[in-house]
């Protein structure tokens, strides 16, 4: 099951679970950002994420979480970017924290602004 670190930080292990990781990695995956609102376009690689780093064999409790993380309806995707963001901070020093977030103005473009090579994903 991949993991996260940071290399320049001793290998400092991200603690995500397997949902909170997708969401991240899909985030890194995409520089140019996201619109939450727009988040059912990248179902599929959401989806490809998750099984390949979810350590739940029911097939039905993943695409459950899914289908919450991308309905429109749900706070699902906010919650988990919120509980992304409270991890980074207990790690790190706010100020360093905030490089490593997915951040954006609501309604906009959500990203992560820093350097891919500043996370290492690792198994």
């Amino acid at each position: 099951m991949q993991q996260l670190y940071i290399p320049d930080l001793g290998m400092l292990h991200i603690p995500l679970s397997p949902m909170e990781r997708s969401v991240y990695l899909l985030f890194l995956n995409h520089p140019e950002g996201i619109r939450l609102a727009d988040i059912d376009q990248h179902k599929d690689e959401l989806r490809t994420l998750l099984y390949t780093l979810s350590n739940r064999g029911d097939r039905a409790v993943i695409e459950r979480g899914l289908e919450e993380l991308c309905y429109s309806g749900s706070n699902s995707l906010s919650e988990k970017i919120s509980k992304i963001r409270r991890k980074f901070h207990e790690l790190l020093v706010s100020e360093m924290a905030e490089h490593y977030c997915i951040k954006g103005v609501n309604g906009e473009m959500k990203s992560i602004g820093i350097d891919r090579t500043l996370v290492l994903r690792s198994e």
